[in-house]
């Protein structure tokens, strides 16, 4: 559990908010992501150290109205260079619902299985919009 999400305004359409709040699972991430009306979905990871306390948050890529293509390489990479433990993802659906896609099941699949080559602890997926999330991991579909 992330017991401190200190991090200042974030590129982009989605920010951080009330940092001062412990983060307490997916509800507590959902929280912290304001997402103001964009159009377009974006995918997030974030990079925890050995005590789950953030090391980064980052943009990974900006997508179409109604997906996102997330390169793996460039996420690992992220992650492996800041030296991180653990890391969860996240991204947003324009449209409010938030139950997944296939492709995010997908994608999920495909990060689960490359963490655990790389010794890495894939703690969840989270998919946001303004009012709602989506866990994988409290839905253990993948975890």
């Amino acid at each position: 559990m992330v017991l401190a999400f200190f991090c200042a305004e974030i590129q982009g359409f989605v920010r951080l908010v009330s940092p001062q709040v412990p983060f307490c699972g997916p509800a507590g991430l959902s929280q912290r992501f304001q997402v103001a009306g964009e159009s377009n979905e974006s995918f997030f990871v974030v990079c925890l150290n050995t005590k789950n306390e953030v090391l980064l948050v980052k943009k990974i890529h900006l997508g179409f109205c109604n997906q996102v293509i997330t390169d793996m390489k460039i996420l690992f990479a992220t992650i492996l260079q800041t030296g991180a433990l653990s890391f969860i993802c996240a991204h947003n659906h324009p449209s409010g619902d938030v139950l997944p896609s296939e492709e995010d099941k997908e994608l999920t699949n495909k990060i689960s299985q490359a963490s655990r080559l790389l010794d890495l602890h894939f703690l969840d997926h989270v998919i946001v919009s303004i009012d709602k999330y989506y866990s994988f991991q409290q839905d253990t579909v993948m975890f």
